[in-house]
């Protein structure tokens, strides 16, 4: 680092004056890069960061192409993630602009997606879910799908431990859409229906439940009759009929099968209390 700000710091004289020192910095940012790559070897990513960014500054003024600068910015975030969150989502966004600039948008895309998982892992949902939208976006203008899906899913999971339900199922439909268009993705849309399900049982809108699981038959011959489709029919017959124990009941079944994921628990354990609410308030009404 003493080496490469001596650099800066030493007179270009009548060759820099014509030239505009763009020597130096070229020079000094690869020294800086070096400095970068021994802090990262010695696991200190704050000053391996540091060293990136620097180098990113010699870049910008040695002329060099936007491809160099979005990359330094990745390495400087890289670097900070492991010790900064913020530091690294702003370095991460100063790549992600400019590759945006340069129409790389698959690249964009999976930098979006560090951010959104660096705002997950610092419980800050509301952007996380901004950041997940926004690389499948990203994702979409490249065509492609399986990433846009990927990311999507993560914004159906986020807004529904957010209580956005409406917008959870019209995520997990349209996913279970896509899917029903592949042979080989087919028999993934009965999981998306299923938290479709869940997700609109937290309306606590049975009418709209029945309708959606009829819907879904509709959409996936495959559906009825099946596990997943059992379990809703089942499910929200125990919502009517305000019944938590069979309610649980039939959870504990499909469980022994198939697990529940982390969102399913969240959801049901949801519902349940939904159900006896109302059962104690239809309770004190008799």
């Amino acid at each position: 680092m003493q080496e490469a700000e001596a650099k800066l710091n030493a007179s270009g004289g009548i060759f820099g004056a014509i030239f505009g020192n763009n020597q130096k910095y070229e020079d000094a940012g690869d020294i800086y890069k070096r400095a970068a790559n021994a802090f990262k070897v010695a696991k200190d990513w704050d000053m391996a960061g540091q060293c990136f960014v620097r180098c990113l500054d010699c870049s910008k003024k040695s002329g060099a192409a936007q491809f160099e600068h979005a990359s330094l910015a990745k390495d400087a975030a890289d670097c900070f993630k492991n010790v900064n969150s913020a530091e690294a989502i702003q370095w991460y966004r100063t790549s992600i602009t400019t590759y945006c600039d340069m129409g790389r948008f698959n690249t964009a895309a999976k930098m979006q997606m560090e951010v959104a998982q660096l705002c997950e892992s610092e419980d800050d949902k509301g952007e996380a879910i901004i950041n997940y939208q926004q690389a499948a976006d990203f994702f979409s203008a490249e065509n492609q799908k399986s990433h846009a899906t990927k990311a999507l899913l993560k914004v159906g999971e986020l807004s529904a431990f957010e209580g956005s339900y409406d917008k959870a199922i019209e995520i997990y439909e349209s996913v279970a859409a896509t899917c029903l268009e592949s042979n080989l993705l087919k028999s993934n849309a009965k999981k998306h229906f299923l938290n479709a399900g869940f997700c609109t049982l937290c309306t606590t809108d049975v009418v709209r439940m029945r309708q959606n699981i009829e819907k879904y038959k509709n959409m996936d011959v495959a559906f009825e009759g099946s596990r997943e489709c059992n379990l809703l029919e089942a499910l929200t017959q125990d919502y009517e009929d305000f019944n938590d124990e069979e309610f649980s009941t039939h959870l504990f079944e499909y469980d022994n099968i198939s697990r529940l994921d982390a969102l399913g628990v969240h959801l049901c354990s949801k519902i349940k209390e939904d159900i006896k609410k109302q059962g104690e308030e239809a309770d004190d009404l008799m």
